[in-house]
């Protein structure tokens, strides 16, 4: 039964490597456009490096645009997807060839997952309406319903939202921003009249005036800004053993490893009757790896 079991283990760990990562030039980054915008897909395709550099947290500051970036080159293709019945472009390029250029050209960047919130404040207004109008606005809604979809797709960013009252949002405000990277934006939304709206992001010191409530690229844009972080960019190898009775599991965890964007390869060391020693390569660090590893905590 080990034999069987361990031949068992073997194949699964083939096929998924051979899938995933036995030509790695397969596997690709997919960023996400409206679907409305098809008849430009051209063009899309042609601007897409600033979309590619969101997707892997790049700060815009660090890109020299004089330096080649012409993300045509690394396009493999597009296809629709629908989320909630919501239709989008998807987008894939080259991952290998990617980030080969942010390596050339020594750009930081990171992929794995954040979690961030949201505070957002609803201020005084002339408008006899209160908060619970704005907030209850279908498109202010539909916006952050929005955002929180394209944020996990495009950006690795789970988004959340708490709505503060003033002395908390004010509070909030004070808090300085440092060099560290922080887990939170503030806006606070402002209905002057029924055809003028304030939007304010503390963070940035960054106000704008618009004729409606639109706000979806500004929160974007903030969420992007702060979110991102720049350090040296290093491959790291790690360890780790699994056991290996439970036949299930394994190939449940091997999936797991694969599918993660965060792991560029992974390769079986060791395996005995009680435990399989498998090796990763990642470019997060060690707690990083390790936060990723705990979302499977409960099949370990």
């Amino acid at each position: 039964m080990k034999i069987i079991r361990f031949t068992a283990i073997i194949y699964i760990f083939f096929l998924i490597s051979l899938n995933c990562f036995g030509q790695e030039s397969n596997k690709f980054i997919v960023v996400y456009e409206d679907f409305k915008k098809i008849n430009e897909i051209e063009e899309l395709i042609k601007n897409s490096d600033v979309k590619v550099f969101e997707k892997y947290g790049v700060s815009l500051n660090q890109i020299n645009f004089a330096v080649n970036s012409n993300f045509q080159e690394f396009f493999i293709g597009y296809q629709v997807k629908s989320f909630d019945g919501v239709k989008y472009l998807e987008l894939m390029y080259d991952r290998k060839k990617i980030e080969d250029f942010f390596i050339k050209n020594k750009i930081s960047f990171s992929i794995s997952k954040k979690n961030m919130k949201t505070f957002i404040s609803i201020l005084p207004q002339s408008l006899a309406a209160g908060e619970s109008r704005i907030i209850e606005n279908s498109l202010f809604q539909n916006q952050l319903e929005s955002l929180k979809l394209i944020t996990q797709l495009n950006q690795n960013i789970s988004l959340e939202y708490e709505y503060l009252d003033a002395d908390q949002f004010r509070e909030k405000s004070e808090f300085p921003l440092l060099t560290k990277e922080l887990d939170y934006v503030l806006m606070s939304v402002q209905q002057i009249s029924e055809n003028k709206w304030i939007f304010k992001f503390p963070l940035s010191n960054r106000v704008f005036t618009t004729n409606s409530v639109k706000f979806y690229d500004y929160l974007l844009d903030e969420i992007i800004s702060i979110s991102t972080k720049s350090r040296e960019i290093l491959r790291n190898n790690f360890s780790l053993e699994i056991q290996s009775k439970d036949f299930e599991m394994v190939e449940n965890f091997l999936n797991f490893l694969a599918s993660r964007n965060e792991v560029l390869t992974f390769s079986l060391k060791n395996i005995n009757s009680d435990y399989i020693n498998l090796e990763y390569e990642t470019y997060l660090d060690e707690l990083e790896a390790e936060i990723m590893l705990n979302e499977f905590v409960w099949q370990r």
